[in-house]
């Protein structure tokens, strides 16, 4: 709901009342929490644990609308477990984009080029398997 930022950036709950106000604070508390307790409760049903994600939200500036926006509950934007898996100990098997970030963090010096290189077919292939692996379990297949 703010322009001030170019990426991502976690900041406080007094911080967001700074930047929007009370009220609009408020109201995205109450819709943040509202959505992730249903989506975990879905992840749940299909044995997953939902265990971050984040929510973008844009305010209509005409109707003081608050809009849900972007990607929501995906694989890019969230970190899905097995819940077996999880009990058992292994932390390490995510249904995100885990895979991409760890061959950019091998082969990927940001300091040296800005532009993150193509990505192999295999890690995109590794990739796509694991978001359609989610898919699956969140429909029951």
């Amino acid at each position: 709901m703010s322009d001030d930022c170019d990426h991502d950036e976690n900041i406080t709950f007094e911080r967001v009342v700074e930047l929007i106000g009370e009220d609009n604070a408020e109201a995205l508390r109450k819709l943040s929490l509202e959505i992730f307790k249903t989506a975990s409760n879905l992840a749940e049903k299909s044995g997953l644990i939902l265990a971050d994600t984040k929510f973008e939200f844009g305010l209509n500036p005409a109707t003081k609308e608050i809009t849900l926006a972007d990607e929501v509950l995906t694989p890019d934007s969230s970190r899905y477990w097995s819940k077996t898996a999880w009990e058992a100990g292994n932390r390490t098997d995510s249904f995100d984009k885990q895979i991409v970030r760890n061959w950019l963090a091998a082969n990927w010096d940001q300091a040296a080029e800005p532009n993150p290189p193509v990505l192999p077919d295999e890690i995109v292939s590794q990739t796509r398997a694991k978001y359609a692996q989610l898919v699956d379990t969140l429909q029951g297949n």
